[in-house]
């Protein structure tokens, strides 16, 4: 601002010197009774002066740009300073400096490491997160090392501050909790059923649709309750993953003829687990799909000033108001059920509650039986 202020000043008054330039021809003119101006004096006079004005902004952008270097040097000093591997990257994941050690790590030179794309060296896990803006503590791999990275947001958007630490081997090579293994292939399989929907009858696909509820519900059984580690938090875009559960129960939601849309406003990224809150909104888009017979489920967000808000809302069978207290304990079952959610943990809804929870939010249930089921969650930005 200050510096904008001083070109300002400049050009003002080089504007009023030729001014005055003309001023003075003018008068000279009128004196000696002449009756045009002396052009040729006042164009040399006016070139003289936008040269002297060119050769201001020239030196003022030289120094600007000395004053550029010296901050990226002190900020490359300071990082030297720190016993701890550290990179500052650009809002497009790109290496602005790094320090010895950091680079030591990434197996880079100092001098070539500047501008490289700092995701990219990763896994490609690690650069999916990365490329998306997570922030906060995350595993990678570069180079056959596993480290553990602490990404803090810089201000404005402007990139981020990286800290980097090598993982010890015995840490690196402890398993990492995960669903059972009946989930590893659980999405693909029901994908690839959807090609052979259309060459089914309606009542083929209302017991396909059944048969996938059934088994959906009993892998939930096998699921340990108190198995849900803290939340690892990172920048996430809420909207994709209401998408993403939408996406992973359309097979069916075909199949049972329902018509499932996603709608959001606003800004609605947030500093979430990305894997617990995508758990919640599959365990709560699952019931309200297993639960409709016909009709739709819709999900809408909203993003607000300090939180997003989620409602998920279909025209199901509904719930009887004396539930609602128990609806999202573990090991509930509600007493109206469809054929094909018979025989369900009461587990699903409580573990949604549970993540929502662990992150601050929380969750409400508006039910009407015969009418349909409305879940809204609230879950803060940070």
């Amino acid at each position: 601002m200050k510096k904008r202020r001083e070109h300002t000043v400049v050009l003002v008054l080089a504007l009023l010197f030729e001014v005055g330039l003309i001023v003075l021809f003018g008068l000279k003119a009128g004196r000696e009774g002449l009756e045009v101006v002396d052009w040729k004096h006042l164009a040399a006079a006016g070139l003289a002066l936008f040269f002297l004005y060119i050769v201001y902004v020239e030196i003022r952008i030289k120094r600007a740009g000395q004053i550029l270097v010296e901050e990226k040097i002190k900020t490359h000093t300071l990082l030297e300073s720190l016993p701890q591997p550290v990179a500052v990257v650009d809002s497009e994941r790109r290496i602005v400096t790094a320090n010895a050690s950091a680079c030591r790590l990434l197996g880079l030179d100092p001098v070539d490491a500047i501008g490289r794309d700092f995701a990219g060296l990763f896994d490609p896990a690690a650069t999916g997160r990365l490329r998306n803006g997570s922030a906060g503590k995350l595993e990678a791999s570069v180079g056959g090392r596993s480290l553990r990275l602490t990404v803090e947001p810089l201000r404005g958007e402007a990139g981020s501050l990286v800290l980097l630490e090598e993982r010890k081997e015995a840490e690196a090579a402890a398993p990492e909790p995960a669903r059972p293994t009946l989930f590893d292939g659980w999405w693909e399989s029901i994908a690839g059923l959807e090609a052979s929907l259309e060459k089914l009858d309606a009542e083929s696909r209302r017991g396909l649709a059944g048969a996938l509820v059934r088994a959906r519900k009993a892998m939930n059984a096998l699921e340990d309750p108190a198995a849900l580690p803290r939340p690892n938090k990172g920048r996430t875009d809420v909207a994709e993953l209401a998408r993403e559960a939408q996406k992973r129960f359309a097979t069916i939601a075909k199949a049972k003829s329902l018509r499932v849309e996603t709608d959001s406003s606003g800004d609605t990224t947030a500093y979430v687990d990305r894997d617990q809150v995508l758990r919640a909104f599959e365990e709560i888009v699952f019931n309200a799909v297993s639960y409709t017979s016909q009709g739709s489920v819709e999900i809408g967000l909203e993003g607000g000033p300090r939180e997003i808000t989620v409602q998920v809302t279909d025209s199901g069978i509904g719930i009887p108001a004396e539930e609602f207290d128990r609806v999202f304990d573990f090991g509930f079952v509600g007493s109206n059920q469809l054929p094909e959610t018979k025989g369900g943990s009461g587990f699903g809804l409580a573990l949604a509650k549970r993540v929502i929870e662990s992150h601050g939010g929380s969750i409400l249930v508006e039910s009407r039986v015969g009418k349909g089921t409305r879940i809204t969650l609230n879950i803060p930005r940070a």
